[in-house]
C-alpha cells in the first residue's frame, strides 16, 4: 500500500500508522469505522483493486472459522452491514 499512487494510495497512507510493530490501521472512539469505507459503507480497496488487493486481516473479515475435532465451521460476523442484510 505504501507505493500505491492516486487517490486510493493517498487515502491508504493517511490511514496507516507505522511503528516498531509494523504498519497497521488504528481505530478510535472518534473514528470507529474503517477510513477506507465509502459513503455506502463499501470498501474502496475492494471496489478499486478487487479482493486480491486486501491485506490479510481484511481478506478474512468478517468471515470466521472454528475447528471442532474433524469439523470446520464457517460463518460471517454481524459487524459487516452487508452480511447482516
Amino acid at each position: 500500500y505504501h507505493a500505491m499512487t492516486g487517490p486510493l494510495g493517498e487515502s491508504l497512507r493517511q490511514a496507516i500508522t507505522v511503528d516498531d510493530e509494523g504498519s497497521h490501521f488504528v481505530f478510535s472512539k472518534e473514528q470507529p469505522m474503517c477510513p477506507l469505507l465509502n459513503e455506502n459503507g463499501l470498501c474502496k480497496v475492494v471496489l478499486e483493486l478487487g479482493e486480491e488487493g486486501l491485506c490479510d486481516t481484511c481478506h478474512m473479515h468478517p468471515r470466521f472459522y472454528k475447528y471442532i475435532e474433524d469439523l470446520e465451521l464457517c460463518g460471517v460476523g454481524l459487524s459487516c452491514e452487508a452480511s447482516v442484510e
